[in-house]
């Protein structure tokens, strides 16, 4: 995990605004969510019967009707085509901003497609399935096509259903209606009930006018009143207005898509099925993403930098030298961690036939630089401040994405003596000072070191291949991840004793059974013990010296629910509040502190299933003193406000697979606010009616854990995030409000065989928070504010909880596994 440009702090409001509605189409279009069944052939339905040959029919006098006879049409429809186009326009006082981009569909069953949608186009003749990227064209795919088309089918390469989700329009909703088998439930969600508006005309064509009542906004549906064919789908834009009026007076806002000359059951001619590959471009069985490890065992690539003398360094000048390249940015925080390391490693070198580079990639001064480029004499002076004295070089002309295939900083290449990359590092690697060094020597002595590493990325590549493929067989992406990746073996570290730390064993409990989280209690009259979760079922009472008070059964042992998560905040008149979940099931549970289980949400969630609960946080975003429960979810449900009473207050469903989130700062114009992961990219930041007040990129990251904390006492919290670059590798992450990345700092390899907790925040040392991160193997890592390495040591045992109190004055370290609990006094 690296740092993206560090200064960073987010995207403009259209790009930020356009990126939004891939996921407010997902709504529309089901994401893509067709199973094996979804075989692409006419499917019966149980609506009104439409006869599109027998001219006008019966007017329909409900939405309900209206919107199942569309759907009844596309089912049926033996083949479909148009001119569709998809257009935001944004009014502002001064301006306008106008964009336009092709949305158009034709198609005939039973394996017949062409789509033409942003920078896509594919093209199905019946025989070959082929498709390409506009911004990728040295490529193209090429595979045979299956006798249906399926949804999973057309959009298993996730580097070509990216174009299209990215795209503010998000997928063409006709292909939904024409492919997914249960389009109706795709198109409303839990929306509101469908109503009938007044009728309306396109094209001179007598429209039904549906409108859908959603969270975001209202859409509406302008559906052929003989045909039943979808000729204009209105998007919700409320949100999006909101978005743009903050940046300025805003005058409208609205997203149409517009179905030009659409048609049911046209004889298509055959060139129409054509497809023309980029000239040049090679046939794949899939896209194959820019990644850094292709140029290894290749010549380097023809880079042009700069020293701060303005002297030009190009692999010519540097020819029959051993060359290290390491790229790296004043505003990033890991670069800090890794250049005094390099140093160290150059001085070894000065002299030799080996050169190492710093190549800094932050822009140079120029009018049109926004934020404002960075100069030599800042470059030398932050050199200046570390003792470092390696050459520098500059990259004035930003070659490293293009030409080094990665944009993420610090990364590392090593090129031998004839030119040829022979290894290449991204990130921060705390073995640097005795890996670098043995490489080097391997490189003098005229050996080649790419191999290993060339390895693991075409054994990458194979499992993303084997990936496809079962995505386009129907099964869920998540599961075709869990299928294909191998999940590495955990072993328990032996158990070691803590070098600064002195831990003193106060009690320990064996009568809690199958203990997992740990939360610590408090409300009126201020801490009140722990709470443990007790068989995944239900949570048991402790005091702080270790004796069960009460076990609070709050799931029958006969429930297909769990709960393996506990949160807890208390409101402005001390009461305590407690949830209870486990990732991926249905239901979150409150529960108050007298130990009543107040309601399960969502209430119906047994029976009306979604893609699964991701997250939970307790917060009081707006201030008021009454906190509210914040629900993250799988899928496209995105993030849910519910009251104390068990009332949905508010729903943002713009951002999708809200892993985590985190309580930002309190800022007097827009109150609390919260930071929350997705599948988009950059964090989401929402206020308390979860609407979008800002993103927060930090580097490249994504996060499968994240946490907040006010460590030093400053009122604007901290951040600490896990990122997964691979499975069973993990980095923690330390960063600021803004994005800018702080620190890094690797966990030892494996995954957790339970559902702990992994980042933890207390006071085990000194006057400030930690940061206290359990390790797959057993292990506990202290970490400061600033991700200094304060305590590692290994308790011995699986963990299964972890929580830091204070108890007589002293700090008091909790941990649980599976055969029980125990309390350590530090100092």
């Amino acid at each position: 995990m690296t740092n993206q440009n560090c200064s960073r702090r987010g995207l403009s409001v259209q790009r930020a605004a356009w990126g939004a509605w891939m996921l407010a189409a997902a709504l529309l279009v089901g994401c893509g969510q067709g199973g094996p069944n979804n075989s692409g052939g006419p499917a019966a339905g149980d609506g009104p019967k439409v006869d599109r040959s027998l001219g006008p029919t019966v007017e329909l006098t409900s939405a309900d009707e209206v919107l199942e006879a569309m759907a009844q049409a596309y089912r049926k429809a033996r083949s479909y085509r148009d001119n569709a186009t998809v257009r935001v326009v944004i009014d502002r006082d001064q301006d306008r901003e106008d964009h336009t981009e092709k949305f158009a569909v034709r198609f005939e069953r039973p394996n017949k497609l062409h789509v033409e949608a942003y920078a896509l186009t594919m093209a199905v003749d019946g025989r070959t399935y082929r498709a390409k990227r506009d911004d990728m064209p040295d490529q193209y795919v090429e595979k045979d096509a299956p006798p249906a088309l399926t949804w999973p089918f057309v959009f298993a390469d996730q580097f070509l259903a990216k174009v299209v989700r990215e795209g503010f329009g998000g997928d063409p909703p006709q292909l939904t209606l024409l492919l997914e088998q249960d389009a109706l439930k795709a198109v409303l969600g839990d929306s509101d009930k469908p109503k009938l508006e007044e009728s309306g005309e396109i094209e001179g064509r007598p429209c039904y006018r549906v409108k859908v009542q959603r969270p975001e906004g209202t859409s509406v549906f302008w559906i052929d009143k003989q045909s039943f064919l979808l000729r204009r789908f209105e998007y919700p834009v409320d949100e999006l207005y909101e978005m743009v009026r903050r940046q300025g007076p805003v005058k409208s806002v609205s997203m149409v898509a517009d179905f030009a000359q659409a048609q049911f059951d046209a004889a298509i001619p055959a060139e129409q099925w054509a497809f023309r590959p980029p000239t040049g471009a090679q046939a794949r069985r899939y896209l194959l993403p820019p990644d850094p490890a292709q140029l290894l065992n290749r010549p380097v690539p023809a880079f042009e930098f700069v020293d701060l003398q303005g002297n030009k360094v190009t692999p010519q000048t540097l020819a029959g030298k051993i060359v290290v390249l390491e790229f790296w940015g004043i505003r990033c925080g890991p670069c800090r961690q890794v250049l005094p390391l390099l140093e160290k490693i150059y001085q070894g070198y000065v002299g030799s036939n080996v050169v190492i580079l710093a190549v800094n990639v932050d822009p140079p001064p120029s009018p049109e630089a926004n934020p404002p480029g960075t100069t030599n004499e800042e470059v030398a002076d932050f050199f200046r401040k570390l003792n470092l004295t390696m050459p520098i070089v500059r990259d004035p002309s930003q070659q490293m994405q293009q030409l080094f295939l990665t944009s993420g900083i610090p990364c590392k290449f090593l090129i031998d003596a004839r030119g040829i990359v022979q290894d290449l590092e991204i990130g921060p690697n705390p073995d640097l000072a005795t890996e670098l060094p043995a490489k080097l020597e391997k490189l003098r002595a005229g050996e080649d070191i790419y191999a290993e590493h060339l390895q693991r990325y075409e054994k990458q590549l194979k499992q993303y291949e084997r990936l496809i493929d079962l995505v386009a067989q129907g099964m869920p992406l998540q599961q075709a991840i869990d299928e294909v990746q191998e999940t590495p073996r955990t072993t328990v570290a032996p158990r070691s004793e803590p070098r600064r730390l002195r831990l003193t064993s106060l009690w320990k409990n064996a009568d809690v059974k199958d203990p997992g989280n740990i939360a610590a209690l408090s409300g009126r009259g201020g801490a009140g013990g722990l709470a443990v979760i007790e068989s995944a079922k239900g949570i048991a009472e402790l005091s702080l010296d270790g004796r069960i008070v009460q076990r609070h059964r709050l799931l029958p042992d006969d429930s297909e629910e769990v709960i393996t998560a506990l949160r807890i905040i208390v409101d402005k008149n001390g009461g305590r509040w407690l949830a209870a979940f486990a990732p991926t099931h249905q239901r979150a549970h409150l529960v108050d502190d007298q130990w009543k289980l107040r309601w399960s949400f969502p209430a119906d969630a047994l029976e009306n299933r979604h893609s699964g609960i991701a997250d939970v946080q307790l917060a009081d975003l707006d201030g008021d003193g009454v906190p509210e429960m914040y629900v993250g979810y799988f899928g496209v449900v995105g993030v849910h406000a519910v009251s104390l009473e068990g009332r949905r207050t508010a729903v943002q469903r713009q951002i999708a697979n809200v892993t985590r989130m985190a309580v930002g700062g309190f800022d007097p114009q827009i109150g609390g606010v919260l930071y929350c992961t997705n599948s988009g990219g950059p964090l989401v930041v929402l206020d308390a009616k979860l609407e979008r007040v800002g993103e927060v990129a930090v580097g490249d990251a994504g996060f499968a854990q994240l946490a907040s904390a006010e460590l030093t006492g400053n009122p604007q919290p901290q951040f600490c995030g896990l990122a997964v670059p691979q499975l069973g590798k993990t980095v923690a992450i330390g960063f600021d409000a803004a994005g800018q990345e702080l620190w890094q700092y690797a966990l030892p390899e494996g995954i957790h065989e339970r559902p702990v907790e992994q980042i933890i925040v207390g006071r085990l040392a000194g006057n400030t928070g930690q940061w206290i991160l359990p390790g797959c193997d057993g292990s506990i890592h202290v970490l400061s504010p600033q991700g200094e390495l304060i305590e590692r040591f290994n308790y011995g045992r699986q963990l299964t909880g972890l929580a830091v109190v204070e108890h007589q004055g002293r700090p008091t370290l909790i941990v649980a596994t599976n055969e029980g609990i125990e309390a350590f006094a530090v100092e």
